[in-house]
């Protein structure tokens, strides 16, 4: 059986995360910035654009894999 996709907007997605994390800093102009830039794709609803919150966690996730394979590739060792 298939799950269906959860459809969020950009601040129900932000709410989730902070929900989730409340020290996070992924926020309504992050998300945005993401949309407008096409780095993610939404579907548009009437006037609203939905993200898929399930993807949109991939992403992000995706992005500190690739970011830590970079560094390790490079030979560069990141000072927290």
């Amino acid at each position: 059986m298939q799950q269906i996709a959860r459809m969020r907007t950009i601040p129900q997605c932000v709410e989730y995360f902070k929900k989730e994390d409340p020290d996070t800093q992924v926020g309504t102009y992050y998300l945005t910035q993401l949309v407008k830039s096409g780095k993610f794709s939404v579907v548009k609803s009437g006037r609203k654009n939905l993200i898929n919150l399930d993807r949109l966690i991939e992403y992000l996730n995706a992005g500190q894999a690739e970011e830590a394979e970079e560094v390790k590739q490079i030979g560069i060792r990141k000072v927290f």
